[in-house]
């Protein structure tokens, strides 16, 4: 059994081969693919079911003069969803403002007194973005209101007699929906829309294809924070993000790498992951997502304070984080489930998304993080492969006052009271449709590697298969039979691992405890190559995701 208790599958093994050669076959490639002319992978708009008659409101509105409201969501999806929607408008000269709930006091999606306020303004036309396929009850309530809705949203719609009533829906997981793309984010959804807007009321030319540049960078960002598959179409569109930032990054995307220390002329999806991600999310997380959206509609110098406020909230949010999940692992402690299901009262709404996915990390079994909001319950659901969490509670449907998401994460909000009927009624349920073969996790490694091919080389001829992402994850290697060197635990809380073998640095990351296990030993190392840069020098390091000790 590996260090981190999962079961390794080598995907191509083909010793007399060079390691790139095996990478592309591992990866179903005959050659290295092209990178070039990603425009020209874009699906047309209108594939989407109801794109022109959304197309034909919103111009409508422009000739009315009507007052249009975009109402987002305060993750980085809904965010950036709303930030290319506000934009597109403003530069088509519809009088636009938004609105983004807030995570704790009003909870995901529409509500009736946001319609009621928005009524009383006189607003006409609302448009969802990254929600709104869930909201039936509150959409009937607009619609009495005299309003009109359009949906834009990729979450998994419920059924057809719950579908809202709404002027037009965006969504290509719409039964009935020709897009072929159906894993859009949000924020690309609302995308395909702007892109359709500009082609109808923009002419061809240089100011044209700018604007459409800059909604390609920030539908990019959230693509990749909202983790998806980064294959077909979406690649296609965060390679044009990528091009973009590097190239000509807005004031407050180049305000946020800077704080986080990196160079927008190199960044990869990887910076946006783990860099930019968690900081835009953080002030969802811990406060309003107004200051995330401000950065993507703000050029003035105000970023900069921006940006060093969401730097300062994500430090908070990952202690409140750490704190919150030792907890939830303390409740698990002993408990024989194939389901994790806490409770913690007094959690920050904002981190149990961020909790349930270390405990999904931890245990290799879904998770369900609850927090109290009011007197209901909310939480946060991920899942596992083979566990389709939106299914799996929609048997449970009667309990919630709310609930929708994806197979793989979801969320729901419960009456406190029924909060323990849940918690039994699916814990019985997973015993019987999770088997012991379901929760033991496989790591896919593309092929081995030897200790010659740790090189700089190595990892530059990788980049072609760029950007990694899920659906097309980083090359994973596998090392064998080696002798890590000046093993010790690094890092404030010693929870990481560093060492040295065969001449090249590695990092473990939350395997610090592990140092006294292979200190000395022959091993087996499953790794990613990252470029290590010190004092102007550029070298290869192993990035280490599980270990084999040899006995």
């Amino acid at each position: 059994m590996s260090l981190l208790g999962k079961r390794w599958k080598i995907l191509q093994d083909d010793a007399g081969k060079p390691v790139l050669k095996k990478l592309l076959e591992a990866r179903g490639f005959s050659e290295l693919p092209s990178n070039s002319a990603p425009l020209e992978q874009l699906h047309d708009p209108y594939l989407m079911h109801d794109l022109e008659r959304a197309c034909e409101r919103l111009e409508l509105a422009k000739e009315r003069g009507e007052k249009v409201v975009v109402f987002g969501d305060y993750d980085v999806d809904g965010v950036t969803a709303t930030a290319v929607l506000v934009r597109t408008l403003h530069k088509l000269g519809i009088t636009v403002s938004y609105r983004i709930p807030h995570r704790v006091r009003d909870g995901y999606s529409l509500k009736n007194y946001f319609l009621d306020e928005l009524a009383a303004l006189g607003v006409t036309l609302v448009i969802t973005v990254d929600n709104g396929i869930a909201a039936a009850r509150e959409i009937a309530h607009a619609i009495d209101l005299g309003m009109d809705i359009i949906v834009t949203d990729h979450h998994t719609p419920p059924p057809k007699d719950e579908l809202p009533t709404a002027h037009s829906i965006l969504n290509p997981k719409m039964e009935g929906c020709t897009y072929p793309c159906k894993e859009l984010s949000g924020s690309a959804v609302a995308m395909k829309l702007c892109l359709a807007l500009v082609q109808r009321n923009m002419p061809e030319g240089e100011a044209r294809d700018a604007f459409c540049d800059r909604l390609y960078q920030v539908a990019g960002i959230g693509i990749v924070a909202d983790c998806m598959q980064l294959v077909g179409e979406n690649r296609s569109i965060v390679q044009l993000c990528l091009n973009s930032i590097r190239r000509n990054p807005l004031k407050g995307v180049e305000a946020l790498l800077t704080k986080a220390g990196i160079d927008h002329t190199t960044v990869r999806a990887a910076d946006i992951s783990f860099a930019m991600a968690p900081r835009l999310n953080a002030a969802g997380r811990l406060d309003s997502a107004y200051d995330a959206l401000h950065l993507f509609l703000n050029q003035s110098d105000a970023v900069t304070t921006i940006a060093h406020r969401l730097d300062v909230l994500n430090v908070e949010r990952r202690t409140m984080t750490q704190d919150a999940f030792h907890e939830a692992q303390l409740a698990m402690m002993g408990a024989d489930e194939k389901i994790a299901i806490v409770l913690g009262e007094h959690w920050p709404p904002g981190v149990i998304g961020l909790v349930a996915s270390r405990l999904v990390d931890a245990l290799s079994i879904p998770a369900i993080v609850f927090a109290k909001k009011g007197d209901e319950y909310v939480a946060s659901c991920r899942s596992i492969a083979g566990f389709d969490m939106v299914a799996e509670l929609r048997i449970f449907a009667d309990m919630f006052e709310h609930f929708g998401g994806h197979a793989m994460a979801a969320g729901l909000s419960i009456r406190a009271d029924r909060f323990p009927l849940f918690k039994e009624a699916m814990q019985v349920h997973a015993r019987h449709v999770l088997q012991d073969r379901d929760l033991t996790p496989v790591l896919l490694v593309d092929t081995d590697i030897l200790p010659h091919e740790l090189t700089l080389e190595t990892i530059e001829s990788m980049s072609a298969l760029e950007p990694f992402g899920l659906g097309n994850p980083e090359p994973l290697f596998l090392l064998r039979q080696v002798r890590p060197m000046y093993v010790r635990a690094v890092g404030a809380d010693k929870s990481h691992l560093s060492f040295s073998a065969e001449g090249i640095k590695g990092i473990a990351f939350r395997m610090g405890q592990h140092a006294p296990t292979i200190e000395g030993k022959l091993v087996d190392i499953v790794l990613s190559l990252d470029v290590n840069t010190w004092q102007g020098k550029s070298s290869a390091q192993m990035i280490v995701r599980d270990m084999l000790v040899h006995n």
